[in-house]
């Protein structure tokens, strides 16, 4: 049951949790993956871990999915092939950079082809002497040509690329614990690993075949699990008494209306070594069947608040539509919301190119792009599932009623007037009348029309059959084309009002309209399949 004085105490809590954390000063971890892109899409995750000789080694996790990049048949399993190169640049030009050549196979050709599946390697950066700079990553498709008549006959292959500026705080603070990069995990044996008494991890060996770069969990992993290195204070003096504290950890909702704290109890064997001036494996897991779905954020930092702490994100996803769009969805968003030589673009493109496009479509409407949350995009996605449930359905073609892309144009209409089995004709012609006639009288009851019903309904608005030529959009132009069609005395009608313009997320052809509209929609079979029969708006396509 929801609750306003629990959610502003929880918000409460959270707000106390991150004070506490803000106190803490934070590691050089991402606080979400990055994202590469291209000729097709990337996410990487970027670990700095700390070498006794003062340098450090970078790693770089990337995962790609099976239908971002081209399998081929080899010996009748099919294969793909990438090279991936990572340099990191410093301010003063110098560099170091991994080179990584990855054959990555599937089972079968629906394997190769899932829009859920993906591909996981680590590229590794040794002995980087700096600690600040810019990180490039480069992935090529070795087994598609870049496309294009320009690049006919070269061996320019396709790629996709992320640069982002990186940051490795010093290995240890003087007065307090220092939490290293977290890494996100899925499917690691955690527990066998902290029974074992399991150190620091070697580049060679340790997590990182099993490092989750997307940080996804739920569908795909059950238990949220992250390992970091947690290094002891500089004064030895201070190794003792930090030893002995324990570690706090908060997870919350970008939302604020889901927030948890738990204490990391520090095993003995990190106690010894952390009182020994050595640093420590750390490792945490929680079962995600816990989390709602959404986008989080997870601090770990020192109790005492004394040394460094980390804050980085993390989604979890309990459907399977949310692990990767249906092509017939991308192709009935474009066709919606775009128009012109936009959309003719679009229907060209492939699917990486169709999401490109769209991004950019929706970013340039973010009302906020400050941050990572687009109330437009959020609003038309709400607007799509309430057509999908209630108002006919989506598919490659958009919304495939008429009440459904009116909806997703305009929104929320301010009233409905619905009749699911209208008593006769007259009762769907006095529909029609308030299409044109925004201020005439709703009448209700065969009887309040009189014995003659054509004379009372021209007289109500002000027409007669005497009416030379029918202005365009009028009731009478309407009924004119209507008298040559086979009238029905059952037909189910939905009209709906906006008193103004509606609501348009992006421009469309009633966004332009002012004052009232109102469109009348009918069921002429009996089945549901409504139609647009009148409306005083210009037409769709008009």
């Amino acid at each position: 049951m929801y609750c306003p004085a629990r959610r502003r105490q929880r918000r409460g809590l959270w707000l106390l949790g991150l004070c506490c954390l803000a106190a803490v000063p934070a590691s050089g971890a991402r606080l979400a993956p990055l994202e590469g892109d291209g000729y097709f899409r990337f996410v990487c995750d970027v670990f700095s871990l700390a070498r006794e000789d003062s340098l450090v080694d970078v790693v770089v996790a990337v995962a790609v999915g099976h239908r971002e990049i081209t399998f081929v048949d080899d010996a009748g399993l099919p294969r793909a092939r990438v090279r991936a190169t990572a340099t990191l640049t410093a301010a003063d030009g110098r560099e170091v950079s991994a080179v990584v050549t990855e054959r990555l196979a599937a089972r079968n050709a629906s394997e190769a082809a899932s829009p859920t599946l993906q591909q996981i390697f680590n590229i590794v950066l040794r002995e980087v002497p700096f600690r600040q700079g810019v990180l490039r990553l480069v992935v090529e498709d070795l087994h598609r040509k870049r496309p294009g008549l320009a690049y006919l006959g070269t061996d320019e292959m396709a790629f996709a690329r992320a640069t982002a500026d990186w940051y490795a705080p010093p290995a240890r603070e003087p007065f307090g614990l220092a939490v290293g990069d977290v890494v996100f995990l899925a499917h690691a044996p955690i527990r066998l690993w902290e029974h074992a008494g399991r150190g620091v991890s070697e580049l060679d060996d340790g997590p990182w075949q099993y490092s989750n770069p997307l940080r996804r969990y739920g569908l795909e992993a059950e238990a949220l699990q992250v390992y970091f290195n947690l290094e002891p204070p500089g004064r030895a003096a201070d190794r003792v008494r930090a030893a002995a504290r324990d570690l706090r950890l908060e997870i919350a909702s970008d939302h604020l209306d889901f927030t948890l704290v738990d204490t990391v109890r520090l095993s003995q064997s990190v106690r010894e070594a952390l009182a020994a001036g050595r640093a420590a494996a750390v490792y945490w897991e929680m079962d995600a069947s816990g989390l709602p779905p959404g986008r989080f954020r997870l601090g770990i930092a020192p109790l005492d608040t004394v040394g460094r702490g980390a804050l980085v994100g993390f989604d979890v996803v309990w459907r399977v539509s949310q692990l990767a769009r249906d092509p017939r969805d991308l192709l009935g968003e474009g066709r919606t919301v775009l128009s012109g030589e936009a959309l003719r673009t679009f229907e060209a493109a492939n699917q990486v190119e169709r999401e490109l496009q769209l991004a950019a479509f929706w970013k340039a409407l973010d009302p906020s792009p400050e941050d990572a949350y687009n109330e437009v995009y959020a609003e038309y996605r709400r607007r799509v599932a309430y057509v999908e449930l209630f108002l006919g359905g989506y598919d490659e073609r958009g919304a495939r009623d008429p009440r459904g892309a009116i909806y997703l144009l305009l929104g929320e209409p301010d009233s409905v007037r619905e009749e699911h089995v209208p008593m006769n004709e007259r009762d769907l012609e006095d529909a029609r009348v308030q299409v044109y006639q925004r201020y005439g009288l709703e009448r209700t009851g065969s009887m309040a029309r009189g014995p003659d019903p054509q004379a009372s309904f021209d007289n109500r608005v002000g027409l007669t059959p005497r009416d030379p030529i029918p202005l365009p959009y009028s009731y009478l132009a309407d009924r004119n084309i209507r008298s040559r069609r086979t009238a029905a005395d059952s037909w189910v009608f939905q009209l709906w009002r906006y008193n103004h313009a509606g609501t348009s997320l992006f421009p469309n052809t009633y966004s332009r309209q002012g004052g009232g509209m109102t469109f009348l929609f009918v069921d002429k079979t009996g089945l549901g399949d409504f139609v647009l029969d009148s409306s005083n708006a210009f037409m769709l396509g008009d």
